[in-house]
């Protein structure tokens, strides 16, 4: 296996693979400034281009200590606060905001600015506000003398200082999680580039033999929302992902010699199809004991108001295992981890083929992401492996 391992790796580190985002893709602020913002300090991804809404990048009329303090210093000390003031700008009639400190945060050998508006501070920030709020940030001078890099830094790190100072935690997690335009939060264009790309597998259970789960991990795209893997690029090169559908229940229904063509989430009337998803992901990997709560917890970190009733939660549950009776007695009961294993050799088997090719392939576990030109060819060798692992054709689906 490791043999095996090499020359992929060594393949997906050969090629430039990076994620362009425009104005018009949707992101939320937990995207830009837990995701992005937090790998960009820890190096996971790195910066290649970005366009910020009314934020020039020439001119030298900003002050040193900040400008330098967006680059990391060479001290170690520990976390420090130091308020630098900065000069007035012209003020904006659509906000209350007159003036700016910039308060350098310090941690380790890194150094950041955060802009703080104090007539703000003890405000009602809505989300109307919010959104001003942050666009009009890059409208002060402070931004003006930044190259863009810097200025995007600058710019998640006010958006994350902005959201601390938000004081109702339902109105701030809602703010968070809400999908909205790039442009919405000042920025026109983002293209990052990603730079941990090695793949290691990881077994489960102490299995000497091997034989308990077995799938790859480490590559940042793993990490990362489904919305910005659309926008991934190989060499500059669009990308499609092709997905094996609801996998681990057809392979319980293949295992058992059964066919099973249909959507395994359609359940009643179909209108909760995604919360059954979640019941299905769950009911895969968990065993009994407890799992209502490992169901309770998927679906409140979605967001589904399902999540506030353990009885409704229970009766989905119940739904679910009567709707798929001919598996019901693997359901709930910590099957997963072995699936994990067989889908693992399927798709070590599927990157070897088009490795063989000179074609690298970045897996996500059931699904795998090549360059559009070769969109066919993956797929002829998704259903091949299937078919010869699982004896019955799958249902593929392109994202």
């Amino acid at each position: 296996m490791r043999s095996r391992m090499v020359p992929l790796n060594n393949l997906a580190n050969a090629k430039k693979i990076t994620v362009r985002l425009d104005e018009s893709d949707e992101v939320n602020q937990k995207d830009l400034t837990v995701n992005i913002l937090s790998n960009l300090i820890k190096g996971k991804i790195e910066l290649q281009e970005v366009a910020l809404m009314g934020c020039g990048n020439s001119g030298n009329d900003i002050d040193n200590t900040v400008m330098n303090s967006t680059h990391p210093s060479t001290g170690t000390g520990t976390h420090t606060h130091n308020i630098i003031k900065s000069a007035s700008y012209a003020k904006d009639t659509s906000t209350a905001m007159d003036h700016m400190d910039i308060e350098v945060l310090s941690y380790k050998k890194y150094s950041y600015p955060v802009a703080l508006y104090r007539s703000f501070i003890e405000a009602d920030l809505n989300r109307t506000t919010l959104l001003s709020t942050i666009t009009h940030s890059l409208k002060n001078q402070q931004y003006q003398g930044l190259q863009p890099e810097s200025a995007l830094f600058l710019h998640l790190l006010w958006m994350k200082k902005l959201l601390s100072l938000m004081n109702a935690r339902a109105k701030k997690e809602e703010f968070i999680k809400q999908d909205r335009p790039l442009i919405d939060f000042g920025i026109k264009k983002l293209v990052f580039e990603i730079k941990v790309k090695d793949m290691h597998r990881v077994f489960n259970r102490g299995s000497k033999d091997f034989d308990k789960g077995g799938r790859f991990y480490g590559p940042y795209y793993q990490g990362m929302s489904s919305k910005f893997r659309k926008h991934i690029y190989i060499d500059g090169k669009k990308t499609v992902e092709w997905d094996y559908s609801g996998l681990h229940i057809r392979m319980l229904y293949h295992q058992l010699g059964l066919e099973f063509t249909g959507d395994p989430y359609a359940i009643g009337d179909g209108s909760q199809r995604n919360e059954y998803k979640l019941v299905s992901l769950i009911s895969i990997n968990a065993d009994k004991r407890g799992s209502h709560i490992a169901v309770r917890d998927a679906l409140e970190d979605a967001g589904f108001d399902a999540a506030q009733d353990l009885t409704k939660i229970r009766k989905m549950m119940d739904d679910f295992k009567a709707h798929h009776a001919p598996i019901q007695g693997f359901l709930f009961s910590g099957a997963g981890i072995d699936l994990q294993n067989t889908d693992s050799r399927i798709m070590e088997t599927i990157m070897m083929k088009l490795h063989a090719k000179g074609i690298v392939a970045l897996p996500i576990h059931d699904s795998t992401i090549v360059e559009e030109e070769h969109s066919a060819r993956l797929q002829k060798i998704m259903f091949q492996i299937y078919e010869e692992e699982m004896g019955y054709i799958p249902v593929l689906k392109a994202s």
